[in-house]
């Protein structure tokens, strides 16, 4: 019963394409066959469909088998059915006995192994349900040819390398890999009791990089001012959650909009929905509870299909919404607050409630429960409506879903599953509080049976899930050494090296489980990766010395971890921080084999989800939500209008811009300086003194189909981009931009065109302009002035005698 994402069930392709040929018959099957419930005695045909015909070795061949008529109720079903194979060499080998569906079809998928012709024959025994008598039946022989060479698959559509967004097409099958979602406040955990969740989840990848997509306001945060000096609001931690469940199903991100810790007894103003990718409401209930989400996958001759419910499962009244918009579809009065939920693989949601004052343990069970609810009927004629499923709105009784109710042995102490651990069908318990002896009791989750009791002495804070693994652990504060049991059996297993003294024995309970290893994060300042076969430390990184700044000599470690894609995420802050504020908390990501540092960006964060490449999280510095991922990008390129003459430099320039809702518009920087990039922007930081942009390639093709590569330019701090280039033919150049991406940003890119034309033609030198001789030269003028004179001087001589 451990939790099974959806999607799963669904990425074999091959399985998938089975599944959708047979839910044709079967809406044939309803459709066409007649519903038999008036005679006594019925004669039936029996079918047999091989599928591909011919095929290659070893390949699957998809058997489809289906009796007509089909049975008259929705829940009734054929029995016994049988195939024989007779294979190329003569023998025979019989599938079967199996049963059908409510339809009467069935499938089973068949590998042959050498080639030739398989005979094959589907036989039905016959038997009577509510007094008809149906006839037995043999479908005429069918043969199967299978031949060396192989039948080539339709391609399957490649992972995405560019960004994408919610919904995924139902085509792209084998996206089920890299997309996923978030159930409740611990991914597969109810019951987290600080702010920041620590959580593994394996279908997600992980952000390689600090860079912020989005944030978004909670409350009113950050510094107070003016007479409060260097005192900042409540950050809520750590009984007042921030971005709580949350709550993520299909890119949809959902939260309350009050603290959560206290149960109902607040005043709720309801709760609110965003696009995970932009941080946009989408819209909000202002009334009402999420707790956790359901992808139910329900199957019937008529209906195949996952809904998506959002749940309030505390108090005397449980409601299930739609979680398209979360419009209230149906409540169950006479509930009980759930302790512990599993999924089962359908998405049937297992609701856990251990009494340990009157010693008993009970399992709801949500497909049960459904089944207690008036169902409108969506296919007018097509028989009975639980061949659909469309619950109608109203109240219904939540006992109706108990699966079973178990009395369980008495043991000394108060018994509970408020601090559990699951895997393997088993549900652990425990007694008491954090100090003295205590109880560990192992339950199975199918039965409610009580498999082990172990009687423990102190081991501080509290069980840990198991996440897949066999192995559970508890820390015990005294050695300050992680314990780890066998949850089959409750038998020890092994005792971790200690973390550091004196910080390490303070945890917040903060370990998770992923890959085989134990991650765990403490006061000491250090996260630490354990063997959980053995408990040997693997690794341990440490946050760095914290100088005056904290009491601890170091910065403790107090979210996460919270883990994805190999990636462990931790921050560093305190239980209840003091005021002023500590400066200096960061967030860290981790490699989580080698434990090397792959990024951190201060912060006071709290640590909520990670799906899709997006981690949420909370920073108490500010009290704003924030989105780290991958970002958008939008890449620019100009050149010349005019038509350039051939062997002319040109000059290409252009940008790279992020286009993250949050930071819409600013230069798209280089991975190795995003953490100072992203304060500058977002927390009013001083702006880099030295940073870089990102690499852009240059191409230009020819109108002649020609391919020149011109080389990669970095943008600079501003975005901007420049290159000289001197085409080398006539002709109209394509000059593309590309901007490959980075681990902070996706792919853009753009294009541009050049036209280059004939060379200007050569020149000569200047010859000067013809003019015309003068009619005197120099010299006979300064004669003729001299002359001039000596005559003037003359004249002048012979006036002044006479006057004399």
């Amino acid at each position: 019963m451990k939790k099974v994402n959806i999607m799963k069930n669904i990425k074999n392709k091959k399985l998938a394409t089975t599944i959708a040929l047979v839910l044709v018959l079967t809406l044939v099957a309803a459709f066409a066959l007649p519903c038999v419930h008036a005679s006594k005695e019925v004669r039936t045909y029996a079918f047999i469909g091989v599928s591909p015909n011919p095929v290659g070795i070893g390949q699957e061949v998809f058997i489809t088998l289906w009796v007509q008529p089909i049975p008259y109720g929705s829940t009734d079903i054929f029995h016994n059915f049988e195939v024989s194979i007779t294979r190329p060499d003569g023998t025979v080998e019989t599938k079967g006995p199996m049963n059908s569906d409510p339809v009467a079809t069935q499938f089973f998928v068949y590998i042959p192994q050498m080639s030739g012709n398989y005979t094959l024959e589907f036989t039905y025994p016959g038997e009577t349900i509510r007094d008809v008598s149906f006839s037995s039946a043999k479908s005429p022989k069918t043969t199967l040819v299978v031949q060396e060479q192989q039948i080539i698959p339709l391609p399957e559509n490649p992972l995405p390398t560019d960004y994408w967004a919610r919904p995924i097409s139902a085509e792209n099958r084998n996206w089920w890999s890299i997309s996923g979602n978030w159930l409740m406040g611990a991914y597969n955990a109810t019951y987290m009791a600080r702010e920041s969740v620590h959580a593994y989840n394996p279908y997600s990848k992980a952000p390689r990089s600090s860079h912020i997509v989005w944030t978004k306001e909670w409350t009113v945060g950050g510094l107070v001012g003016g007479e409060y000096d260097s005192k900042s609001y409540y950050t809520g931690a750590t009984y007042e959650d921030r971005l709580t469940p949350p709550i993520i199903i299909n890119g949809r991100l959902y939260y309350r909009l009050n603290p959560s810790y206290f149960g109902k007894q607040g005043n709720y103003p309801g709760f609110i929905c965003v696009d995970l990718r932009t941080g946009e409401e989408l819209w909000r209930v202002t009334n009402g509870v999420i707790d956790v989400g359901q992808l139910y996958y329900f199957v019937s001759g008529n209906m195949w299909g996952v809904y998506a419910y959002l749940w309030d499962i505390t108090g005397s009244t449980w409601e299930m919404r739609d979680a398209f918009s979360g419009e209230l579809m149906l409540s169950f009065a006479n509930a009980s607050t759930a302790q512990r939920i599993l999924f089962g693989e359908d998405g049937t949601m297992f609701a856990y409630i251990l009494n340990g004052a009157n010693n008993w343990i009970l399992m709801w069970n949500s497909t049960k429960a459904f089944e207690s609810c008036k169902l409108i009927n969506i296919l007018p004629g097509a028989g009975e409506a639980a061949l659909g499923w469309r619950p109608a709105m109203g109240v219904y009784d939540w006992n109706k879903g108990i699966e079973w109710n178990k009395t369980v042995p008495d043991v000394p102490g108060t018994q509970s599953l408020s601090d559990h651990s699951t895997c393997n069908d088993v549900l652990v318990a425990r007694t008491g509080g954090y100090s003295g002896e205590h109880l560990h009791v192992g339950y199975s989750a199918k039965t409610g049976a009580q498999l082990w009791v172990f009687n423990r002495t102190y081991e501080g804070d509290g069980i840990r899930p198991a996440n897949g693994e066999s192995t559970y652990v508890m820390f015990d504060t005294g050695t300050m050494r992680y314990i780890g049991y066998d949850i089959t059996t409750g038998q020890e297993l092994w005792k971790s090296d200690a973390h550091e003294y004196p910080w390490g024995a303070f945890t917040n309970i903060a370990s998770t489980i992923a890959y085989g290893k134990l991650y765990t994060a403490s006061y000491d300042g250090y996260i630490h990766s354990f063997d959980i076969k053995t408990g040997k430390q693997l690794w341990k990184f440490s946050s760095g010395n914290a100088g005056l700044a904290t009491p601890y000599g170091t910065y403790p470690f107090w979210g996460g971890p919270i883990i994805a894609d190999k990636v462990v995420f931790a921050s560093t802050a305190e239980h209840s921080p003091t005021q002023p504020l500590v400066q200096g908390f960061k967030l860290f990501a981790l490699d989580a084999d080698t434990g090397s540092c792959l990024w951190n960006i201060s912060g006071l964060w709290h640590l909520k989800a990670i799906v899709e490449g997006y981690l949420l999280t909370h920073n108490g510095y500010d009290n704003r939500i924030y989105c780290f991922g991958k970002g958008q990008t939008a890449t620019t390129i100009t050149g010349p209008e005019n038509v350039q003459p051939l062997g002319t430099k040109v000059l290409i320039k252009g940008t790279v811009m992020d286009q993250s809702p949050g930071a819409e518009g600013t230069p798209a920087i280089a991975d190795e300086y995003m953490s100072e990039w992203m304060e500058y922007l977002y927390m009013q930081k001083p702006c880099p003194m030295e940073v870089i942009g990102v690499p852009v390639k240059l191409e230009a093709f020819g109108s002649d189909d020609s391919y020149i590569e011109l080389g990669t330019v970095t943008s600079n701090s501003y975005g901007d981009f420049v290159f000289e280039w001197a085409p080398p033919d006539e002709g109209l150049y394509t000059i593309m931009a590309t901007f490959e991406g980075s681990d902070s940003y996706w792919r853009s890119y753009d294009a541009t065109y050049l036209s280059v034309g004939p060379a200007a033609a050569p020149s000569g030198p200047i010859e000067p302009e013809p003019t015309e001789a003068p009619l005197i030269t120099t010299e006979i003028a300064i004669i003729v002035a001299a002359v001039i004179v000596a005559v003037a001087l003359i004249i002048g001589f012979w006036i002044i005698r006479k006057r004399k």
